[in-house]
């Protein structure tokens, strides 16, 4: 692979960041051309060079543009290693931790049903902020008749964000469904990660109603669900670089609710889900678990 950027810009114009701001500072080529110098030396890490290497939202909309086909968003990861000191005993997710005002319910549900020969992993953020669409889920397994057991367990994203490696909560032989699209995104690669949508994709087509619009992430476009007539592909999760640029995320949002037209918005990504809740709580957002569970529940 050729590993020099040839600076033609194809990349710039997918990347939600570039798009909002018109910087190339947050734009892949800006990122790419960063990242090299960081990691050669020739340039510190300062505080411009890192809000730049965070403002990514790894949606990774620019890699398959690039004709000489750099692994952008891998160099981004390489180059914010240098400049994290990480954290290998993460304690639970703390969404007031990036300066987001949501609280949500927590899961006080049934921990396994049936055998459990099926691995359930929700990761800590929705267990202990989306206890309701948890327990909606574990409905509609039950409605398939699937046992589980869930794994209440923290898998460390954000260190993963920063360029670590993200811990996987049992052996890596075992087959089980992640729940969260973000941590699925970053175990995909390891061998028995499915993605809770899974479970559904042979069932029964997924379908949203008509004055819905989904805001679908990488993880279900990776497996080619397709679940409504009206999608929005999302700039990748947003939560990491809130405590960064707060005003960025908030445009981001505000041309998603321009998209929807007044219509409910269905987030894929629980991060976003509560980054967004956080910023408009008057608008109405759900989990597209919410649905689903609605679909089948009313058939």
């Amino acid at each position: 692979m050729n590993e020099s950027c040839v600076r033609c810009g194809k990349c710039n114009p997918v990347c939600p960041t570039y798009r909002v701001s018109g910087n190339e500072l947050f734009s892949p080529r800006g990122r790419y051309l960063l990242g090299e110098r960081v990691l050669s030396g020739k340039i510190p890490a300062t505080s411009d060079v890192v809000k730049s290497l965070l403002s990514c939202t790894d949606c990774y909309l620019c890699n398959p543009i690039c004709p000489v086909g750099l692994d952008i968003v891998e160099m981004v990861h390489r180059a914010r290693e240098t400049f994290f000191v990480r954290d290998e005993s993460c304690s639970r997710f703390s969404l007031s931790g990036f300066g987001i005002d949501y609280k949500g319910e927590k899961y006080e549900g049934k921990m396994s049903r049936g055998d459990g020969s099926v691995l359930l992993f929700p990761g800590c953020l929705v267990i202990d902020n989306f206890g309701d669409t948890l327990e909606r889920l574990t409905e509609l397994l039950a409605c398939l008749d699937i046992p589980f057991v869930i794994i209440d367990a923290c898998c460390n994203y954000p260190d993963w964000f920063k360029g670590g490696k993200i811990r996987l909560p049992v052996e890596e032989e075992t087959e089980f469904y992640v729940v969260c699209s973000s941590a699925y995104i970053s175990l995909k690669k390891d061998a028995g990660i499915k993605y809770f949508l899974s479970f559904f994709e042979d069932v029964f087509p997924v379908r949203l109603p008509d004055n819905a619009v989904f805001v679908q992430e990488e993880a279900s476009r990776s497996l080619g669900l397709i679940v409504a007539d009206r999608q929005i592909s999302s700039p990748g999760d947003l939560l990491l670089i809130f405590q960064q640029d707060s005003g960025m995320v908030h445009l981001l949002f505000e041309r998603l609710i321009q998209q929807a037209r007044g219509d409910v918005l269905v987030f894929e990504s629980f991060h976003n889900l509560a980054v967004f809740r956080s910023l408009f709580p008057d608008v109405h957002s759900y989990h597209i678990i919410d649905f689903i569970h609605r679909e089948v529940m009313e058939s």
